[in-house]
């Protein structure tokens, strides 16, 4: 994968991690509705969890590496 495409690909996911960033602090905002919050909460920080460790997989990975080929 060429480095455009890298850099490309990192924007996107630093661009989900700040969704559901804002997305958890959102959630956690409403009012009356504990239970629902706290499942949205956890499935929000869940999922920034996977999207951090997938930009730092992308921005380590070398180009001609398996991973990375199955990933694009």
């Amino acid at each position: 994968m060429d480095p455009v495409t890298v850099v490309g690909l990192v924007a996107t996911i630093v661009q989900l991690i700040d969704a559901t960033t804002k997305a958890i602090k959102y959630v956690n905002d409403v009012k009356d509705a504990p239970k629902d919050r706290a499942r949205l909460a956890r499935e929000g920080s869940s999922l920034l969890a996977l999207f951090v460790d997938l930009r730092y997989r992308v921005e380590e990975a070398d180009s001609t590496s398996p991973w990375f080929t199955g990933v694009h």
